[in-house]
């Protein structure tokens, strides 16, 4: 059930549809259903538990080798 981004073809009106496999989406500011799908970009969001801070120096804290000069797991 994905969302998707439309803009209506008689008033303009641009929104975000959540449409189920059948249906057939309606503009919710006119009720007209000649709309254009509109290409919108991925969204990346954090988990409630992710750290958002930088990683201490010496490695990411993700890996078991702990991180070299070159980078994580390069030493």
């Amino acid at each position: 059930m994905p969302i998707y981004e439309y803009r209506c073809e008689s008033c303009q009106h641009e929104f975000e549809e959540l449409v189920f496999a059948r249906d057939t989406p309606k503009c919710p500011s006119c009720a007209a259903t000649k709309l254009q799908k509109l290409m919108s970009t991925p969204t990346v969001g954090k988990s409630k538990g992710a750290a958002s801070a930088a990683p201490a120096e010496g490695g990411c804290g993700s890996c078991e080798y702990g991180g070299g000069p070159r980078g994580c797991g390069m030493s």
